[in-house]
């Protein structure tokens, strides 16, 4: 991770399950972050205790990178609010491919969570999307 200090950020608040992985954890500290610790037994549980703690803080817009297993638990929590996504113009799959997005899903098309007014954008190879969800 390197020397923290001497890099230019703002403190963030850095959620942690329990237990925290302490030498992280305190390097984090020591740099000037918030670690918030949540005693969840699961990531989808201490998921929903972070999203409660932004609210009772009143940060209520939060951009999330992440990979398909936290966007999946996004989406089946009902936290979705507006997506940007960039797709990539290739094409794989198979039984053990992996998906953008995991999570319970839907099991048919119907139940879909549906953008309202997309707009998209060519940026070099790739293409951006970008809408706010239907609700």
């Amino acid at each position: 991770m390197g020397d923290l200090s001497s890099r230019r950020f703002r403190p963030a608040g850095i959620p942690a399950g329990v237990p925290q992985r302490a030498p992280r954890a305190s390097r984090l500290a020591a740099a000037g972050c918030e670690v918030l610790p949540f005693a969840a037994p699961s990531h989808f549980e201490r998921l929903i205790q972070l999203l409660d703690e932004l609210g009772r803080r009143r940060m209520t817009h939060v951009l999330v990178e992440g990979g398909s297993s936290l966007f999946g638990s996004l989406l089946d929590a009902g936290q979705i609010d507006e997506v940007h996504a960039f797709i990539a113009p290739k094409l794989f799959g198979g039984q053990k491919a992996r998906s953008p997005i995991r999570g319970a899903g839907v099991e048919q098309i119907s139940e879909a969570v549906v953008l309202h007014n997309p707009q998209h954008q060519v940026v070099g190879d790739d293409l951006y999307v970008w809408g706010r969800v239907r609700r």
